[in-house]
């Protein structure tokens, strides 16, 4: 598989896995063909999250969004998904 196979993959699997969550803003932080025939791709997205502290008093059932980064391994040869990590 080429580079834009394994990123189109990989944001589909982090689409497809964190979809009740309703996640958006969705966009290639990194690629890397690691050892072993893996790709290893970074997908970071934004997330809401209830607004909590100070600000939920004001605002009770405000959300914000949070951007989160996942990395999504691929196996080159077959096409599967190895994991999917959060970023260190």
């Amino acid at each position: 598989m080429d580079v834009k196979e394994a990123v189109l993959k990989a944001k589909e699997s982090v689409t497809g896995v964190f979809q009740e969550e309703s996640i958006g803003g969705v966009r290639l932080e990194e690629v890397v063909f690691a050892s072993r025939g893996k790709w290893k791709i970074t997908i970071s997205f934004t997330r809401p999250e209830q607004v909590t502290g100070l600000a939920a008093l004001a605002a009770p059932n405000a959300v914000e969004y949070k951007r989160s980064a996942k990395v999504v391994e691929i196996d080159d040869y077959s096409g599967l998904i190895v994991s999917i990590t959060n970023r260190p």
